[in-house]
Formats: structure tokens, C-alpha cells, sequence
């Protein structure tokens, strides 16, 4: 998915685009722009917007590469005064400024606003945030507001228009509700909605409880990555989720938090050991065993660290669990088939899945065998057998 709004096409932002468009407009070296404001309200598709339509040449640094002294610096001592190859004018960006931590970063910010002889938009989510009060003699705050419901929904109707997404209206009314004015997360739940779907209902929105569950685990996380304690012990306690599916959780963010090979040692170690227990407790029907799986889950992997790393990070969801989200749907329409074969073929609903049903799409190749089928599944089934490997 590449979802790329025009200027017209951002929602809600008029202000704020026109102060960056004077801005670029009337450039004098020195003096940068803070693009400020929640998550998902348009900061950095603004500054994608802008480079496009004007024909700059977008030098950018965001969360998804190194942003520490080294990289700006030479972003200062190249992009910073270098003409474009094509000589065109450049657009210098950096993402995520507020969460820039390691010792020079925003000191090579501040030299680069100084010596760039190109425009530098910076964006951040608090531009009062300690760490930035260097940087804040050097830019312009430029203040992105809040997204309503309407604007998300308008956002929406964009992009579904775009996709060639096909919707129903209360689908796109609870997606605004539920992003809390966060439009990037509107549109990235109506695209994982729409996925193998001619349209999509009120129904499909049954598999976005796995959203809900993620801003609770993501606490839990916390209690356990950004404090170091036994008290880490009560991060389970308001879990929806066993303790099996969370460890996955653990997992898969320990390296991105933990920066000595050692303390990630030992976290695994936490982690493997109560792998051992909740394998147990199973295998034996003994569930005190679970006390010491959440104790090594938790405490175990929290006291690990030397010390509590105050850097942001990102947590994510493993790739394991979100993969099972996804394929939710797909197993259910699996099944609806398969009962529905069982029933005809007067045998198992395992047998029909396993035997039968992945070669039903090789059969309505034939216009007889289509036209039988479309009296016995539904559109959805249908399409969902035509486009099975």
C-alpha cells in the first residue's frame, strides 16, 4: 500500500500549509520550520505533498533510518550545499526530531538550520519536549490541530476513491470514530479491511478488536522495557490474552530496546525459561506453574537491563500474532465452504477443507459447474475460491 494525498487531498490543514508554502516561498538561510501536532495528522505527507508539486528534490531522515549526529551531519556538510544533479531545489526533512536522544544530535540540528543553504522542515509531536530547547531559538512553529471525525472521514472517502475501495457508509463513520484523530491509522485499518474484498461491511470490523488489544499491551510492554523492578510482575494484570501469546509480544521487542548483547542474554534467557513452564503447565495440568512463566515473562526480562534506557522506542506487534489477525477472515471463509462441501459431499468438514475445497477453483472454469455453484456460495465465497492457491 502507497497512499500519496495531493495538497488538495490533505484534510484540514489550510493554515498550515500555506504558512511552509510562504516559508519556502521567501527562504532565508538561518531560520528552519517545526512542523508540530498529533500522530497521523498530515506532518509528513504535507512535506511529501510539497516536494512532489513543486518539483523539489525531498533530502529526508526519518524513523525508518539512522537519525543521530553522523546522519545529520552529513546531511549539514552534503544536501545542506550541494546543488540537486538535476539542479533542482532541494527540501531537507527530518522526521521525529522529539525523539532524536543520543549526545550531539540536536546540536548537529542546530548547525544544520545555520549552514544549510536549502529550506529544513523538522517534525515533531512535542516541540516542547526539554531536549529541543536548543533548536527552538532556530525554527517556526508551524502547528499541524487535531483531526475530527469528519475530516477523517473525508480522508477516507479519498483514499477509498483512490484504491477503488468499495464501503459501506457506517464502515467509514466507525473508523473515524475509533482513529481518535489519528487519520494514517483510518486509513491503514480500512486497507487491511479491504484486503481479498469486493466490499467492505460492518462486519469485517469485528477483526479491529486486535487494535484495542495492542494499546493494552503496548502498556504492558512499558511496565516491563521502561522501569526496572520486580513490580513488573503486575504488567499482566489487565491482559486479555494468555500468557503464550504475550511472551511473543516480549519477544520481539527486546532487542529493539535493550542495547547490550548481555542484557539481551539474559532477557532471552527469562524468556526461554518461562517458555519451559508454559509448556509444562499444559503437558501437565499443573497451572502453578504459570506464576513462575509471568514472573520470568516480566520481572525475569525487566531486570535484566543495567539500567532503563529513557530513549523512545517503538514497540511492535509480532509478526506472528498480526499474521493470525489478518488471516481471520480468511479462515472463516475457509470453513463457511467447507461446511457447506461437507454437507453436499456427506463427509467431514476437516476432509472437505483439506480434500476437496482447494480444488473447487480448477471447477468453475466450467460454465456448468459456475452456474450450479452460484445457487450454493455466496459472491464473497466465490471470489474467494476464484482467487485461492
Amino acid at each position: 500500500m502507497r497512499y500519496e494525498p495531493s495538497l488538495k487531498e490533505i484534510v484540514g490543514q489550510a493554515k498550515a500549509i500555506s504558512t511552509i508554502l510562504q516559508f519556502l516561498q521567501h527562504f532565508k538561510p538561518g531560520k528552519a520550520l517545526l512542523l508540530y501536532g498529533p500522530p497521523g495528522v498530515g506532518k509528513t505527507a504535507t512535506v511529501h505533498a510539497i516536494a512532489r508539486e513543486y518539483g523539489l528534490e525531498l533530502v529526508e531522515l526519518d524513523s525508518s533510518t539512522r537519525r543521530d549526529a553522523k546522519s545529520i551531519e552529513w546531511v549539514a556538510g552534503k544536501a545542506g550545499k550541494q546543488a540537486s544533479l538535476f539542479l533542482r531545489k532541494k527540501l531537507i526533512s527530518i522526521d521525529e526530531v522529539d525523539g532524536i536522544s543520543e549526545r550531539g544530535g540536536i546540536a548537529a540540528l542546530v548547525k544544520l538550520v545555520q549552514t544549510s543553504s536549502h529550506p529544513v522542515v523538522l517534525i515533531a509531536n512535542d516541540p516542547w519536549s526539554k531536549r529541543l530547547r536548543p533548536l527552538r531559538p532556530y525554527v517556526k512553529l508551524v502547528e499541524f490541530r487535531k483531526l475530527t471525525e469528519r475530516d477523517i472521514r473525508k480522508i477516507l472517502q479519498n483514499y477509498a476513491k483512490k484504491m477503488g475501495i468499495s464501503y459501506e457508509e457506517k464502515v467509514l463513520e466507525e473508523l473515524a470514530r475509533r482513529a481518535r484523530g489519528d487519520a494514517r491509522a483510518a486509513i491503514n485499518d480500512l486497507y487491511m479491511l479491504a484486503q481479498g474484498k469486493e466490499k467492505v461491511t460492518e462486519e469485517d470490523l469485528e477483526l479491529l478488536g486486535f487494535r484495542e488489544k495492542e494499546k493494552v499491551v503496548f502498556e504492558a510492554l512499558k511496565l516491563i522495557f521502561k522501569r526496572k523492578g520486580f513490580n513488573a510482575i503486575f504488567a499482566t494484570s489487565n491482559l486479555d490474552m494468555d500468557l503464550d501469546e504475550f511472551k511473543y509480544w516480549v519477544m520481539e521487542n527486546i532487542a529493539r530496546d535493550y542495547k547490550k548483547p548481555e542484557e539481551i542474554g539474559k532477557a532471552y534467557d527469562c524468556l526461554s525459561r518461562a517458555d519451559i513452564f508454559l509448556s509444562r503447565a499444559k503437558l501437565m495440568n499443573y497451572y502453578r506453574f504459570l506464576i513462575y512463566a509471568n514472573t520470568l515473562l516480566t520481572a525475569g526480562v525487566s531486570l535484566s537491563k543495567e539500567e532503563v534506557y529513557r530513549t523512545f522506542t517503538p514497540f511492535k506487534s509480532p509478526s506472528k500474532i498480526r499474521k493470525m489477525t489478518l488471516t481471520k477472515q480468511y479462515r472463516q471463509t475457509f470453513r463457511r465452504i467447507g461446511d457447506k462441501v461437507a454437507e453436499l459431499c456427506h463427509t467431514s468438514q476437516g476432509k472437505a477443507v483439506r480434500e476437496i475445497v482447494p480444488y473447487l477453483r480448477f471447477f468453475l472454469k466450467s460454465e456448468k459447474f459456475k452456474e450450479w455453484a452460484e445457487e450454493v456460495f455466496t459472491s464473497e465465497e466465490l471470489n474467494f475460491l476464484a482467487n485461492l492457491s
